[in-house]
């Protein structure tokens, strides 16, 4: 029982070790513009809405410690899918609003299962930002009010 059962093993040959390791575990690199490339928009969201700019300015910006992170927090995984695979299952990260009383002092939410994010309307690029990386390094996807 094992891999041979699903890939003939003669076929593993066109792969060297490091080839093969990101074929099936993806690459440590998180390239966040592939990402970008693949988010479709709702309520009235665009690449051209001043959240939307704001959002991936903050997000491209990640370090490599809060790369992971943001992945895990849209998509419960610490890589993405490989280019070839967002295209096979045509993923996209769906980006909505999350319509609350107080945005400024909300924290986005994601729906991990269905690769959802939803942002509130903040008053500023700051207020996204703190919501946001406080999201990143506190919640795990999961409507919080921040404090």
């Amino acid at each position: 029982c094992g891999l041979s059962e699903i890939i003939p093993l003669n076929s593993l040959t066109l792969f060297n070790e490091i080839e093969l390791k990101t074929q099936i575990c993806g690459s440590a690199k998180i390239d966040l513009s592939l990402l970008k490339d693949h988010t479709v928009y709702r309520d009235g969201l665009s690449i051209n809405h001043d959240l939307i700019k704001n959002f991936w300015d903050i997000v491209l910006s990640l370090n490599e410690e809060l790369k992971p992170k943001f992945v895990d927090f849209i998509y419960a995984q610490k890589r993405l899918p490989s280019k070839q695979e967002f295209i096979r299952k045509n993923l996209r990260l769906q980006i909505s609003i999350l319509n609350v009383d107080n945005p400024d002092v909300t924290l986005p939410q994601s729906q991990t299962c269905f690769l959802n994010l939803q942002i509130p309307r903040y008053s500023s690029k700051e207020h996204l930002k703190r919501n946001f990386l406080k999201a990143l390094t506190t919640a795990s996807g999961f409507y919080k009010e921040s404090e």
